[in-house]
C-alpha cells in the first residue's frame, strides 16, 4: 500500500470511530540553512516536528529521506506525550555538511494515531547546505618557485607556475595578483593562471637593477580565501650591446726618423656597455682585408709599429680598421678608423730600408711620374726646335750673310729672296764695283756696264 492508500485507509477509520487524527503544528513544507563544514559541528540540532491529537492518543511518527542514503547523517530524538509528540532533528556525531558532496536534504515526516490509526498527516523539512568556500591549497606543496629569465622588453614572458591549485569548492575561480616584493614594479602575474610576463623593459646595463627578484603572489577563490607562494627571477644579460671605441677615429704621422719598431703609436679606448661575462668581453683585431696593416701590431690596446714602411714621405692619408668582438653567443662587432700619413722627410739624403713589398696608392704615384716624363719630352722638344732654328740663321749668315729675321735685322740688312732670280740678283747686289784696267766695271749680270 503506497503512501495515499495509508493516508486514505486512515481517514476511513477516523470516520468510522470519530477520532480526530494528529496534526503538525507547522504544516508547510520547511527550509532551513546551515553552513558547510565546521561552521556547522556534529550534534548540531537542525530541526524540531511537533505533532499532536485532541484525542489525547499517542501520537507516532515515521520518516523518509532523500536522498535514502543520507539517513545515515541524522539522529532524531523524540519526545512522547499524551496528544502530542516532538522529533528533534541533530547532525550526527562525526559527521560534516559538505556543499560539493551534498547541497539538500529532505526528510519526509508522518504523524499517525498510534491506536486506532485514526488519522495521518506529513510535513515536509528541506536542509539547505551553504557553499562557505574551503580555501585552496596547492599540489605539490609550494611556499615559493625560481624562474631563469633573460632581460627584455615589456610582455615577455617569464614562466608558468609549476604547480596546481586544488580547492575542494565546485566550479571554483582563483584569481592571482602580485602583492609585494622587489620585482613588483617589474613582473606581472596573468590573474587567471600566474603566468608570469614582464610588466616592463628589464635591462641589466641599468646598474639600479638587481640580477634577482622576487614577487609575492596571492591566490584568492571566490570567498575571498587565499593560498599565498612567491616568484623568484633570475635574470640573464642579453648580448645586445655592440663594443665601441670611444672615439671611433683615430690620426697619427709616422717618421721614419725617429721611430722604430716596437714604438706605440695608437692606444685605443673601447668599452662594451653588457653587463655579465662574456657578452661584455672584448677581442680586439686588425683588419686584415687592408695590407696597410701588415706594418703594424696590436699589443693588448696600443697599436705599435711592426716594421718599417717603405712608403713615399708626404703620402697618405692611409687608412685601416681595428675590429673589437664581443664572446656573445652571437658575436657583435664594433670598428675604430685609424688614418696616418707620412710627413715630407727633413733629411734629404734620408733612405728607407724596402722590408715589404711596395703598397699600391691607387695609381697616385705612377701618375705623378708619367706626367714628369711628359713635362720632360716636351722640353726636349722645344729646345730641339729652338737649336735647329739657330743652325739655320747660322747656315742663312754664313751663306748670305743675313742672320736676323726681318723685324730685327737694321735697315742696310737686305731681304730674304723670294725665289732663284731674286737670289741671283741680291748676291750680284752684294758684290762690289770692280773696274778693269781699260776702266771697264762689272755690272749685273757679272756683264760690264
Amino acid at each position: 500500500m503506497n503512501a495515499f492508500g495509508l493516508l486514505l485507509f486512515f481517514e476511513l477509520l477516523h470516520i468510522v470511530y470519530g477520532n480526530e487524527k494528529p496534526v503538525f503544528t507547522v504544516t508547510q513544507p520547511t527550509t532551513v540553512f546551515f553552513d558547510e563544514g565546521t561552521n556547522t559541528p556534529a550534534g548540531t540540532s537542525l530541526y524540531t516536528f511537533t505533532a499532536t491529537d485532541s484525542d489525547l492518543t499517542l501520537v507516532y511518527l515515521s520518516y523518509e529521506y532523500d536522498p535514502v542514503e543520507s539517513s545515515d547523517m541524522f539522529e532524531i530524538n523524540e519526545t512522547q506525550t499524551a496528544g502530542e509528540i516532538t522529533a528533534e532533528v541533530k547532525l550526527k556525531d562525526l559527521r560534516e555538511f559538505d556543499y560539493e558532496v551534498q547541497n539538500a536534504y529532505k526528510i519526509y515526516a508522518r504523524a499517525y494515531d498510534g491506536v486506532q490509526y485514526s488519522g495521518l498527516s506529513g510535513v515536509l523539512l528541506n536542509i539547505v547546505i551553504n557553499d562557505i568556500g574551503e580555501t585552496p591549497t596547492l599540489d605539490p606543496p609550494t611556499t615559493s618557485q625560481s624562474f631563469s629569465a633573460e632581460e627584455g622588453p615589456a610582455g615577455s614572458k617569464i614562466g608558468d607556475p609549476s604547480f596546481v591549485v586544488v580547492d575542494a569548492d565546485s566550479a571554483e575561480i582563483h584569481t592571482w595578483t602580485v602583492t609585494g616584493g622587489t620585482g613588483e614594479d617589474f613582473v606581472n602575474v596573468n590573474v587567471l593562471n600566474g603566468t608570469l610576463t614582464l610588466r616592463k623593459t628589464y635591462d641589466r646595463e641599468n646598474t639600479a637593477l638587481t640580477e634577482e627578484v622576487y614577487v609575492n603572489i596571492s591566490i584568492a577563490d571566490r570567498f575571498g580565501l587565499t593560498v599565498e607562494t612567491a616568484y623568484y627571477v633570475t635574470f640573464s644579460d642579453t648580448n645586445d650591446n655592440i663594443p665601441t671605441f670611444s672615439p671611433s677615429y683615430y690620426t697619427f704621422d709616422m717618421n721614419n726618423e725617429n721611430i722604430s719598431v716596437g714604438d706605440v703609436l695608437v692606444t685605443l679606448t673601447y668599452t662594451d656597455l653588457d653587463a655579465d661575462s662574456p657578452n661584455n668581453e672584448v677581442t680586439l683585431s686588425l683588419d686584415t682585408s687592408n695590407s696597410y696593416t701588415d706594418y703594424f701590431e696590436l699589443v693588448e690596446s696600443n697599436i705599435t709599429l711592426s716594421i718599417m714602411n717603405d712608403l713615399v714621405y708626404g703620402d697618405g692619408p692611409f687608412t685601416f680598421y681595428v675590429l673589437a668582438t664581443d664572446d656573445g653567443d652571437t658575436p657583435l662587432t664594433g670598428t675604430a678608423t685609424i688614418e696616418f700619413g707620412l710627413p715630407t722627410a727633413t733629411d734629404p739624403t734620408h733612405t728607407t730600408t724596402t722590408l715589404i713589398p711596395p703598397q699600391s696608392t691607387g695609381g697616385d704615384e705612377m701618375a705623378s711620374n708619367t706626367e714628369m716624363v711628359g713635362v720632360m719630352i716636351a722640353c726636349c722638344f722645344i729646345a730641339a726646335v729652338i737649336i735647329s732654328y739657330l743652325l739655320v740663321l747660322c747656315w742663312r749668315w754664313h751663306t748670305y750673310g743675313q742672320c736676323l729675321p726681318n723685324s730685327l735685322r737694321s735697315a742696310d740688312c737686305c731681304s730674304l729672296p723670294n725665289n732663284d732670280e731674286d737670289e741671283d740678283e741680291q748676291i750680284i747686289a752684294s758684290i762690289p764695283n770692280v773696274h778693269g784696267k781699260d776702266g771697264s766695271g762689272l755690272g749685273k749680270q757679272y756683264g760690264n756696264y
